[in-house]
């Protein structure tokens, strides 16, 4: 295909016009590596999450199969509550330090009716 008129640029010009378009290859690198780098992070928080859920329904479990073997001494119990508990505990550190730097959010716009 031909054009039928032609364009011509002083030196200057096509070097500005090539340095834009390096700057913009290189924008273009970074959004694509930006891209995959969000896509396996996604695809992580899935994986953890699983296994997260998983991990709760065991424990939940394994509570529960404890508590129920007979001849538990009160002290054995009181043990078995402490580890729980720690448990737990651990778990809300996870949660709050999972919340550190990031903004609350924020409250929802109420919109009066219209009369």
């Amino acid at each position: 295909m031909s054009w039928p008129f032609t364009i011509s640029l002083d030196q200057g010009s096509l070097d500005a016009i090539e340095y834009q378009t390096d700057l913009l290859e290189q924008l273009l690198t970074k959004a694509n590596n930006i891209m995959a780098m969000l896509s396996d992070l996604i695809a992580k928080v899935a994986t953890e999450t699983t296994d997260i859920g998983a991990l709760t329904v065991f424990i939940q479990g394994l509570e529960d199969k404890i508590s129920a073997i007979p001849g538990i001494t009160p002290q054995i119990q009181a043990q078995i509550d402490t580890i729980f508990a720690s448990v737990d505990a651990n778990d809300k550190a996870i949660v709050a330090a999972m919340k550190i730097g990031v903004p609350p959010a924020p409250a929802p716009t109420v919109v009066p009716p219209v009369v």
